[in-house]
């Protein structure tokens, strides 16, 4: 018997996620009692479990969404995982990364430009030649 089994968590883990990119769509994020402190969790389609945001997840989606949660929702975001260093200690963690746009659709607060329309390229402006790299010896 796995110890995970006999005691299941309510939140999402790395271990959940493994060496896996899970697309997902924001279903809903809520205050929540995590311990002894209140933290933002967030829910997706089809699972159950919820992702407690730590802060560098919730700033990563504020960007790409903005800062009202409530236009979270519906959106889309892939979940992996990567090693952080918490505590003094190397530990898997989940991240959030920009899932890739639907063919013809635009993501989040999108530029407009994609792989297929990519920003133009400015030419340098009249003051870079000034700019001199040599560094004296």
């Amino acid at each position: 018997m796995k110890v995970s089994a006999a005691f299941p968590s309510k939140w999402l883990k790395a271990e959940d996620v493994g060496d896996r990119t899970i697309p997902v769509t924001m279903a809903d994020v809520r205050q929540e009692e995590v311990g002894d402190d209140f933290k933002m969790v967030l829910y997706v389609e089809g699972q159950t479990k919820g992702l407690v945001l730590n802060k560098t997840n919730a700033n990563f989606i504020k960007g790409l969404y903005g800062d009202d949660t409530d236009d979270w929702i519906g959106e889309r975001v892939q979940l992996y995982t990567t090693i952080v260093n918490f505590q003094g200690k190397s530990t898997n963690s989940i991240r959030v990364r920009e899932a890739p746009a639907a063919k013809g659709k635009s993501k989040g607060k999108s530029n407009g430009f994609t792989e297929d329309n990519p920003p133009p390229i400015d030419e340098a402006p009249a003051w870079a030649d000034e700019l001199n790299d040599e560094i004296p010896l």
